[in-house]
């Protein structure tokens, strides 16, 4: 099994595609749709013939903040409705 298995440094809800090259394994990383990385990440990670990555931590997918400020709006809507 090789040193650079992406499902021991990606997982949870983080996407990624790996290209393997004779000396580096490269993957491409993204979060699904309203979610983003936390914290801030590159999108490219890198692992060497030796089992390094580089960056050498993979961040988690969070809610990103636009999502959280529409269902804060929408519960702030019922909030009111309920109260009329």
């Amino acid at each position: 099994k090789s040193l650079c298995d992406p499902k021991r440094m990606f997982f949870g809800s983080v996407y990624s595609d790996c290209q393997h090259y004779g000396e580096y394994t490269e993957c491409k990383i993204s979060c699904p749709p309203g979610m983003t990385f936390d914290p801030p990440s590159s999108s490219v990670y890198r692992c060497t013939v030796d089992g390094l990555w580089n960056p050498p931590t993979a961040p988690t997918c969070a809610m990103g903040n636009d999502f959280v400020k529409q269902k804060r709006k929408r519960i702030i809507r019922s909030e009111i409705k309920e109260h009329l």
